[in-house]
């Protein structure tokens, strides 16, 4: 399990040299506290506990009974500066690693005081008198240097923030040259005070401009997920009835997803009887896309495609998504596509928007279908009197296609991962599977009933949040956060919120609230009342197709676990990456056949 990231320190890098001359040392490390390990994470230090080891809960292992199985599992490692895991020697070691580095924090924040004192005396001296403040609760991050190492994450900017709030708290600020006031926090009530009053209730934060820059370049500034005030509402009142409970939670749709998922489950069968023993190492994210994006086809447009067709678009949105991130931080309004050598992002916009033509033909078609393109075709803009035009309707079509596949088929790879390095809770989820459904396509009122399913869900929705990134913009001068502890914003401030580090607070969702640590995965978390978490939004804005994400991911895993044995790849920590979701990077797991 990663504490932290980073380490910069001198005593580090003291060590790696060390490291050349010594073989590393084996010992067994008893276990440092949650708050000493806590801590060297505050101070920038990656740390890495072995996940069966850890998992047996210290507070019932006795030490001797600890050193043996640290001498079986995994001890505490400390990542050294050219990147290598050396074990940790014990808790002297921990603790002078933790000594160091918060010397080095605090020269840093001294050197931050001098700036401000420096700054205050040129500006009196040059007649502009000016109050020094008191250095406030909520800290005021450094521009250059969070901007500098923001830019070693661009792969994973979920990462990056998880490292971030590590070392400056729940709450910090920065203010950018080009993006303004940005205010850093992960608490739950800043986060729902946000989502609750954006085109609701007090109505005083509104979408965020930043979050869906990168992405306008696809789907444009209107659409369905960046649109705000009465045209968001518009689109609302236009979609929603295709996607509401009665719809969804239906036999009819269960046997329509069925339909679907069982023909790339046939195709996965045929590839795993052809493997090497009978055994196929997949990607389960990239497995799922394909599958779900045939359901966003097939349910919200009424078409569906070839197995080359939904490749092609399955790939296209895929670079789309992996030069988002990139695209978010572009200052301009120019796709980077334009640029020379960017051949492949622009065959991507230039496929995804073949839309086009699917829009046009049943623009033409006397057909009707009851179907999100039809309600979209059939829409009058209040504000206009008007239909949609072509390009509105493009941009809603792929706002649709990209958020309604992508973040469901990450959820459904997250699981898959989850319970393939958790082989006893798929065990669990099979045994409830063949009591409850046997092998046949389950009812909604069955589907329904599969405990097992749901807590897999909400604990891989709790733990990797495929949306995870929330941003608003305050439309007034306002205070948030707790009574005891508020920030005061201004107007036009943009709260970021990562749900990444939000859903794994130790204190909410530790083993004092729940009774497992947060960062494991324990679907048994939910069998109990649970805090409140946001994975699909809160209030008028949130998620419009969570119900229909949640159904395909349950009917998904119990389709899967009616047909396959899945068992993990590695144990190894699981590398962070995210773009529109939270994911890994390239992390696989083995198939077989399931046995009857």
């Amino acid at each position: 399990m990663n504490v932290s990231a980073s380490s910069r320190c001198p005593f580090l890098r003291a060590q790696q040299q060390q490291s050349e001359a010594r073989p590393a040392p084996r010992r067994a490390v008893p276990n440092p506290s949650p708050s000493l390990v806590e801590l060297a994470g505050q101070m920038g230090l990656e740390l890495q506990r072995g996940p069966s080891f850890w998992r047996t809960g210290w507070s019932e292992t006795k030490i001797e009974k600890a050193i043996e199985l640290a001498n079986t599992h995994q001890p505490l490692r400390m990542r050294l500066p050219g990147g290598e895991w050396q074990p940790v020697a014990g808790l002297d070691e921990l603790n002078q690693m933790v000594a160091e580095a918060r010397r080095e924090l605090k020269n840093e924040q001294l050197a931050e005081q001098s700036q401000r004192l420096a700054t205050h005396l040129a500006l009196t001296a040059a007649g502009q008198p000016v109050a020094l403040a008191a250095i406030p609760d909520t800290p005021e991050v450094s521009p250059v240097s969070f901007g500098l190492r923001a830019m070693k994450f661009m792969d994973s900017p979920a990462a990056f923030l998880r490292e971030a709030h590590a070392k400056h708290g729940a709450s910090f600020t920065v203010d950018l040259p080009t993006k303004g006031h940005l205010l850093f926090d992960t608490r739950q009530d800043v986060l729902r005070q946000a989502l609750l009053n954006t085109d609701a209730g007090d109505d005083n934060w509104k979408k965020s401009e930043m979050q869906g820059h990168g992405a306008s370049f696809l789907i444009g500034k209107k659409n369905m997920f960046l649109s705000g005030g009465e045209d968001w509402k518009f689109i609302q009142e236009t979609l929603r009835p295709h996607l509401n409970g009665k719809v969804v939670h239906s036999d009819a749709m269960v046997g329509k997803l069925s339909q679907i998922f069982d023909r790339h489950l046939e195709d996965l069968k045929a590839r795993v009887a052809a493997a090497p023993n009978g055994e196929l190492e997949i990607n389960p994210r990239q497995e799922m896309q394909k599958a779900v994006l045939d359901v966003a086809m097939q349910v919200f447009l009424g078409t569906t495609l070839s197995d080359a067709e939904l490749g092609k678009m399955q790939k296209a949105f895929a670079t789309q998504i992996e030069w988002l991130t990139k695209e978010s931080i572009n200052p301009t309004d120019i796709s980077l596509s334009k640029l020379p050598g960017m051949g492949e992002l622009r065959n991507a916009y230039q496929t995804l928007n073949g839309v086009d033509e699917l829009i046009e033909a049943r623009r033409n078609s006397s057909e009707r279908p009851n179907d999100m393109l039809t309600g979209l075709l059939e829409a009058v803009d209040p504000a206009t009197g008007k239909p949609l035009d072509a390009e509105r309707l493009r941009h809603e079509v792929l706002a649709l296609l990209e958020a309604g596949h992508e973040t469901t088929a990450t959820l459904m790879g997250w699981s898959l991962l989850m319970l393939a390095r958790n082989p006893e809770e798929y065990a669990r989820l099979q045994q409830e599977i063949d009591a409850k459904v046997g092998v046949r396509v389950p009812t909604v009122k069955e589907l329904g009933s599969l405990k097992q399913a749901d807590n897999v869900t909400d604990e891989s929705l709790r733990l990797y949040p495929p949306f995870y990134l929330f941003m608003r913009e305050a439309k007034e001068d306002m205070q948030v956060g707790p009574a005891e502890k508020p920030v005061h914003i201004e107007k036009g401030t943009t709260l970021v919120t990562n749900l990444y580090v939000n859903q794994r607070d130790e204190q909410i969702w530790g083993s004092d609230a729940t009774g497992y640590p947060a960062n494991e995965f324990h679907p048994d978390r939910f069998n109990g009342t649970t805090p409140a978490m946001s994975p699909f939004g809160v209030g008028k804005r949130s998620c419009i197709g969570q119900a229909l994400g949640r159904l395909e991911n349950n009917l998904m895993m119990c389709r899967f676990a009616q047909t396959f044995d899945v068992s993990a790849t590695s144990q190894a920590p699981i590398e962070l990456g995210s773009d529109l979701s939270v994911h890994s990077h390239d992390e696989t797991v083995k198939i077989r056949l399931r046995k009857s």
